[in-house]
This record gives structure tokens, C-alpha cells and sequence, in this order.
């Protein structure tokens, strides 16, 4: 577990290795609401995939190698988090979440 209340702050998740696949990481948002954001960096080699519903909508990540999954500052909620497991030795999949989560560009 990960708890993040500090604004700026880049957490990379760990390379994926044989040694590692299958791990969990969970990441929630402990900084007041509007105050910070939360960036969760995979390694170049690595990707985040799969999705979330918030707000009655569905987001996907980007599924694209090396691009953060970022809990954006001015929409972030004390309590937002996200769960993501190594299913591959080259993707995080996102295995659940809540808030507003965006993929970087």
C-alpha cells in the first residue's frame, strides 16, 4: 500500500520480472480534495492497462509503454486510490479504482 499526500510526487511502479508477476500494488489519495495529484510511472518496458468506471463513464488506460496513470489534482478526492496487478512481464492491469484517473499523452 501507498499513500500519497504530497502534490508533485512521481511513484514508479517496479520493473515486472518472473520474480514479481502476479504482485499487487495499491495506491489511494490522502492529501485533501483538490490539493495534490497522484502519478503512478511504469518503467519504459512496462504499460498500464485495463480500466475503471468513474462518473458513469468507463475510462481505459492508454495501454502505451512507459505512459503514467495520474489521479488528476483538480478533480482528486481524499480516498481516491487504484489497484493494479502485474499480469505480464510487461503490463500492470488496472484491477480496480475510484476518482478521476487520466492516462499521460
Amino acid at each position: 500500500m501507498i499513500f500519497v499526500a504530497v502534490d508533485g510526487l512521481t511513484i514508479g511502479l517496479p520493473l515486472i520480472t518472473s520474480g514479481n508477476l502476479g504482485c499487487t500494488i495499491y495506491f489511494r489519495n490522502t492529501g485533501a480534495d483538490a490539493a495534490n495529484d497522484v502519478v503512478c510511472s511504469p518503467k519504459n518496458t512496462n504499460k498500464i492497462v485495463g480500466g475503471m468506471t468513474q462518473a458513469a463513464a468507463v475510462f481505459h488506460a492508454s495501454g502505451a509503454l512507459g505512459k503514467d496513470l495520474i489521479n488528476t489534482k483538480a478533480s482528486s478526492k481524499k480516498g481516491d486510490w487504484v489497484l493494479f496487478r502485474a499480469v505480464s512481464l510487461t503490463e500492470w492491469y488496472i484491477v480496480g479504482g475510484q476518482g478521476i484517473w487520466a492516462s499521460e499523452s
